[in-house]
């Protein structure tokens, strides 16, 4: 009896680890979808304007150079 109920916890887990692992590799397959679309897009941005690219990541630069020297 407990043999039988061990034997269908585990293939109950099993089965929901499964899913669960489907789940996941189509989620990262999405998400990785999205995030190469959003680099396509900041490329085409940082081309069409350097300007204003170079002035965000000079900022960003300096912002971030402040924030760690007050640490």
């Amino acid at each position: 009896m407990n043999h039988r109920f061990a034997e269908e916890a585990y293939n109950t887990t099993a089965a929901a680890a499964q899913r669960l692992e489907k789940s996941a590799e189509q989620m990262s397959a999405e998400v990785q979808r999205e995030a190469k679309k959003w680099l396509s897009q900041l490329e085409e941005q940082i081309v069409q304007n350097p300007a204003m690219a170079l002035g965000v990541a000079l900022a960003v630069g300096v912002t971030l150079g402040l924030l760690w020297k007050r640490r």
